[in-house]
């Protein structure tokens, strides 16, 4: 894989964890020789992403958007699949608790998923329970906006 696929399948892979796609930290692991191999032939098969949240919003949006960015970089197929409910919490469950590690299986998902579910107790895991491998946003979408002609421009 020449560096240039390399550098970017990294950060477009990377991206599938987020809103952050995230792939679990131990049932992925490899050891440095066995990525060394696999890593010569990757990606040989489709991609599947699992976005944590609803057709139609911000995040599957994003989930979208970065399979098809992937589809035409990496040349396979790059399927995204819903699983939706508890703010990303049922689909970061269970994919952390899967045994099925196949590196072809990633998590797009969003900051609050990760960070307000364990606030809330909605789960009982976070972003230590998973390795990030890329983040492509630079803030959180909420924002707090007004028409552009009114009189104020800041919350105070």
């Amino acid at each position: 894989m020449s560096i240039k696929k390399r550098i970017l399948s990294a950060f477009m892979v990377g991206a599938l964890g987020l809103s952050v796609l995230t792939g679990c930290s131990g049932s992925s692991a490899r050891n440095s020789a066995e990525n060394n191999e696999a890593d010569a032939d990757w990606p040989n098969s489709p991609i599947n992403i699992i976005c944590t949240h609803a057709a139609g919003g911000d995040t599957d949006y994003n989930a979208r958007l970065m399979a098809r960015m992937l589809e035409q970089e990496l040349g396979v197929s790059v399927v995204v699949n819903n699983v939706t409910g508890s703010n990303g919490a049922i689909a970061l469950g269970q994919y952390k608790d899967s045994k099925n590690a196949d590196n072809y299986t990633f998590i797009m998902t969003n900051t609050a998923a990760l960070t307000g579910n364990l606030a809330t107790g909605l789960s009982d895991f976070g972003y230590e329970d998973f390795q990030t491998v890329g983040i492509f946003g630079k803030q959180s979408g909420e924002n707090i906006v007004v028409p552009a002609n009114a009189p104020y421009d800041t919350v105070e």
